[in-house]
């Protein structure tokens, strides 16, 4: 078996580390949009929602854009298709993404 080239590695590493750091916004700015469609108040926390709802719908398309661009092969440059952690190889070149022994496996407490 091909050894891992480092470089690879370490931008699909950085690569799924952007990923994962975009999960919480986007979960919060979902929650919020579907928050703001079903409320029938005026406010939420104060604030008039329709610069909240607009905010939403710039954040949510933003992010979906953001990742379709990030989520690519180093190598390749193809998209890689769903987050998977346990990626190890690219779909289309082959190439090693993570080295099986480093795969994120749960961490012990």
């Amino acid at each position: 078996m091909a050894k891992p080239d480092i470089v690879i590695l370490d931008k699909f590493l950085k690569t799924l580390e952007i990923q994962k750091s975009l999960r919480l916004p986007a979960v919060l700015a979902l929650g919020l949009f579907m928050y703001i469609g079903l409320s029938s108040s005026q406010e939420i926390f104060g604030i008039p929602k329709h610069p909240i709802f607009f905010g939403c719908l710039v954040i949510i398309p933003s992010i979906i854009i953001f990742h379709y661009f990030n989520w690519r092969c180093p190598a390749c440059s193809k998209y890689l298709g769903r987050i998977n952690p346990q990626l190890h190889k690219c779909p289309h070149c082959t190439v090693i993404l993570q080295d099986k022994s480093t795969l994120h496996q749960p961490e012990d407490k």
